[in-house]
């Protein structure tokens, strides 16, 4: 296999100089996780070079409606969590030359990524689910052991900041919806866990907040925010044939503000649970803790 991977790529010449130079085993396996990261790096790269090479169904212009015509191929690279992927894609131009048109690249659309987009969402995603339940120091600092990435602290908040606001965006939209007697989607639940005990709970705790925006300065200002916890209770036998409680399909609402407005937002998420369609002996189920 060694010799296998260094003629596939030099690069892991370099990787079992290190893995060879480990001496513990806590070392060894960190160094074989960096060698797992290089693979899957090389396996994306030659399965985007491969669908890059293939024929391209070249869509009309949005001007004119003339077919686009390819121009070759353009270099393209984003940031995994496997590290810098780059590999070589068709882009198209208008026939005519309509000015103003930017170059297409149907393959960017079909793999979901925006023009300019540099970081792929995954990336993202790992880091925002991080910073939920740490600092984002310490967030970043998990971030770079697990997958190797050296990403800022600041760069994970305005990921947050911006996730957090299409988050709003969205259920603020959801709420007028139903204010207008419209349906919610639900999200997809199996037949076992619908039919399970929904529990429902609330509380507020209080918070500390800075009593001015950015700044440290100040006294603190503690206030509550009322918190609402979803979840359906199941069961489950050990293998000492012991039955166990457990809590399944957990959400979480969390509102700065008065009841009346964190009363929406629970009933919002109790409908996208299923509350709404569930059977006169589910509704039966429903505890409040």
């Amino acid at each position: 296999m060694k010799a296998s991977l260094i003629l596939y790529d030099n690069r892991f010449e370099e990787f079992f100089h290190k893995l060879h130079a480990s001496q513990t085993l806590v070392m060894m396996v960190f160094c074989v996780w960096e060698g797992l990261r290089l693979i899957g790096l090389r396996l994306l790269e030659e399965e985007l070079q491969k669908r890059a090479l293939e024929p391209e169904q070249w869509p009309p212009c949005e001007h004119c409606g003339q077919k686009l015509r390819s121009k070759g191929l353009r270099e393209r690279q984003i940031l995994t969590l496997f590290g810098w992927v780059t590999w070589k894609r068709r882009i198209g131009r208008c026939a005519n030359g309509c000015k103003g048109i930017q170059t297409n690249a149907p393959l960017d659309k079909r793999l979901g990524l925006a023009k300019g987009q540099r970081t792929s969402a995954e990336v993202k995603w790992l880091a925002c689910t991080l910073v939920v339940f740490v600092p984002y120091e310490t967030a970043a600092l998990l971030l770079r052991q697990m997958t190797g990435l050296n990403l800022s602290a600041d760069t994970l908040w305005n990921w947050t900041q911006m996730v957090g606001q299409a988050i709003g965006a969205q259920t603020d939209l959801e709420l007028a919806e139903l204010e207008k007697g419209n349906t919610v989607s639900e999200e997809t639940l199996s037949g076992e866990l619908a039919k399970s005990t929904m529990l429902v709970g609330a509380d507020g705790v209080m918070v500390p907040f800075r009593p001015h925006a950015a700044s440290a300065k100040g006294k603190t200002v503690w206030r509550e925010v009322k918190v609402g916890i979803i979840a359906r209770l199941t069961q489950r036998t050990t293998r000492t044939n012991k039955v166990v409680t457990e809590l399944k399909q957990r959400r979480l609402v969390a509102f700065l503000g008065s009841i009346e407005h964190f009363a929406s937002f629970l009933k919002l998420e109790l409908l996208k649970q299923g509350l709404l369609h569930a059977s006169a002996e589910n509704l039966g189920n429903v505890a409040l803790a």
